[in-house]
């Protein structure tokens, strides 16, 4: 009887400590600020990476946005591709 009680309390214990492991979550640590301003009906949207990361030019980004009247909402989805300066 001692055994089981014993193997219980183990089981049970093993259990409580793997599901509080599991909940920590880590914090996410970005490598890129993203700024975005407006003036008057034009929206800038500045991705600056870390000093020690590059943009990637074989991946373009994503952007998703809507545009509304008052009468409907359009939804886009564009490739982001940058150009090198001269």
């Amino acid at each position: 009887m001692k055994n089981k009680f014993l193997i219980l309390a183990l089981t049970c214990a093993s259990f409580v400590s793997g599901v509080s492991l599991a909940s920590s979550a880590k914090e996410e640590v970005k490598r890129a600020k993203v700024v975005t301003t407006q003036d008057k009906n034009v929206i800038n949207i500045a991705i600056t990476p870390d000093a020690t990361y590059k943009w990637n030019g074989q991946y373009p980004a994503s952007l998703k946005f809507s545009v509304c009247s008052d009468l409907e909402c359009v939804m886009y989805t564009e490739n982001i591709f940058v150009k090198k300066a001269k």
